[in-house]
């Protein structure tokens, strides 16, 4: 009912794939963004859903647990915000994104002050 699916109904058409890898993309940055604002955690545990067969509507116990082992951050700092600076600036100048730098110190908006301390990950 979006136009994301070819005419089957099944299998997905150019905008249905762009918006797919979107979100595919979405989760894995977020993942690691946790990781990253959260050193302490070591590993994931992702579980696979039940499976519904649907030929019979029944469930299958299928669950099994996927472990991720990470390495834990190469480098974490605080800086303070000097005047004139920005989040595109800082972003840059230590090479992630603003959307990470937003994330990983939980602002809302683009606004900063000066003598503001931002956690930088990297």
């Amino acid at each position: 009912s979006n136009g994301h699916s070819m005419k089957d109904g099944i299998h997905l058409n150019g905008k249905g794939s762009i918006v797919k890898g979107s979100l595919l993309f979405s989760a894995l940055e977020n993942t690691f963004l946790k990781f990253a604002r959260e050193p302490e955690l070591k590993d994931l545990m992702l579980e696979t859903p039940e499976i519904i067969n649907p030929t019979e509507g029944t469930k299958t116990e299928t669950k099994e647990v996927i472990k991720i082992i990470t390495k834990p951050s190469k480098k974490s700092l605080k800086i303070i915000v000097k005047k004139g600076q920005n989040l595109s600036q800082i972003a840059q100048k230590y090479h992630i994104t603003v959307h990470q730098l937003k994330m990983i110190n939980h602002l809302t908006s683009d606004k900063i002050s000066i003598g503001q301390e931002l956690k930088i990950v990297q």
